[in-house]
């Protein structure tokens, strides 16, 4: 009995398999996911810095609109204000810097192409500072 609940889930999940790679149109001989990922999207990479041109860290950096199915979100900025996020697909795509509370801090556009590196920077507004964010590095 168990090896034949076993054979059954498995032939369901191979099922699955076949079912959602024809879904998607994948064939024979068609490159991984993965590798197929690499050549059809970009990437956007930048620095976060405040007016007087120190960098910021502690930051989140994510695409809020554009191409993008959901939400992309960059590891947070680090201790040189440098971001990057991967896997953006290609068109315009607005991006935001959000601080620890997820409020946006800042938002900018830039185009991506297929397989390249879209550079995009921010100034934090001279408002922004972090001797009034408990949860942000000094940028001193």
């Amino acid at each position: 009995m168990i090896h034949t609940r076993a054979r059954l889930i498995t032939c369901c999940m191979l099922a699955a398999a076949v079912f959602a790679a024809a879904a998607c149109g994948a064939q024979q001989g068609d490159p991984p996911p993965s590798q197929l990922a690499d050549d059809t999207r970009g990437s956007i990479e930048g620095v976060v810095t405040h007016p007087d041109g120190a960098p910021v860290a502690g930051l989140r950096v994510g695409v809020i609109s554009g191409p993008a199915a959901v939400y992309l979100i960059a590891p947070e900025t680090d201790q040189n204000g440098r971001y990057r996020i991967d896997g953006v697909p290609p068109g315009m795509t607005e991006v935001a810097v959000v601080d620890g509370e997820w409020k946006r801090i800042n938002t900018g556009s830039v185009n991506v192409g297929a397989g390249e590196t879209a550079r995009l920077d921010f100034t934090v507004p001279a408002s922004f500072a972090s001797e009034t964010r408990p949860d942000l590095p000094s940028l001193q």
